[in-house]
C-alpha cells in the first residue's frame, strides 16, 4: 500500500494539474450519486439554460454519467494525455487550452442546437477538453518534428464512432478538438516554438 500511494504521490508531482483535475471530477461524480438527479440539473449543460446560467459552460466540463465506464474512459484518457500535454506546455498554458476547449465544445453544441432547433439536449463530461488536449498533442508533437499521424487517426475513428452513436455530444468532441488546435498554435507561436508547416 506505501508503494501504491508513493507511486501516486510522484505523478501528482510530475502532473499536479492533471492530477488535481482527475481528482475534483471524482468527487463531482461521488457527489452526482449521493445527490443525484438534483445535483446533476444544477451543473448539467443545455444551451437555453447556459444563456442565464453561464457557469454551466464550466460546471458540466466536471460532470458524468452515473455510470462509471463514462468517467473512467475520460480519465484515463485525461491523465495519459495530460501529463504529456502539462509536461510540454507547463501548467498554466496547459489550464488554458484545457478551459478553453472544454467551453468552446460546448459553444459548437450550442451553434449545432441552433441550427437544427432542437434544444432538448443535456450534456456533460470532461471529453470536449479532452479532445482540445488531443489538438495540443497533435500541435505540440508536430512543432517537435514527431509523426503526428497515428494520433490524428485515432483521434478521426473516435469523432466518426461520435457522430453515429446517439448518447454522444460529438458536436462537442469536434468544439473541443478545433479548439485545442487553435489555441495550443496561438501559445506555440507566442512561446517562439517551431512549426513545422
Amino acid at each position: 500500500m506505501e508503494d501504491f500511494l508513493n507511486k501516486v504521490k510522484y505523478q501528482v508531482k510530475l502532473s499536479p494539474v492533471t492530477c488535481s483535475i482527475i481528482g475534483v471530477c471524482v468527487v463531482v461524480w461521488i457527489a452526482e450519486l449521493i445527490g443525484s438527479h438534483r445535483f446533476i440539473s444544477a451543473g448539467i449543460y443545455n444551451p437555453l439554460l447556459a444563456n442565464s446560467q453561464p457557469y454551466r459552460y464550466i460546471t458540466s466540463i466536471f460532470m458524468h454519467d452515473l455510470n462509471p465506464i463514462h468517467i473512467l474512459l475520460n480519465m484515463y484518457a485525461l491523465y495519459s494525455c495530460g501529463k504529456v500535454v502539462e509536461k510540454l506546455l507547463g501548467t498554466k498554458k496547459f489550464l488554458l487550452v484545457y478551459f478553453i476547449s472544454g467551453i468552446i465544445g460546448n459553444l459548437f453544441l450550442t451553434l449545432f442546437c441552433y441550427f437544427t432547433g432542437d434544444f432538448y439536449i443535456f450534456a456533460y463530461g470532461a471529453s470536449g477538453a479532452i479532445f482540445g488536449l488531443f489538438g495540443a498533442l497533435i500541435i505540440l508533437y508536430k512543432s517537435l518534428g514527431q509523426n503526428a499521424g497515428p494520433l490524428i487517426i485515432n483521434v478521426g475513428i473516435i469523432v466518426l464512432l461520435g457522430v453515429f452513436m446517439s448518447s454522444v455530444a460529438w458536436q462537442a468532441h469536434v468544439g473541443g478538438l478545433i479548439g485545442g488546435l487553435a489555441t495550443t498554435y496561438i501559445l506555440a507561436r507566442k512561446g517562439n516554438i517551431r512549426l513545422w508547416w
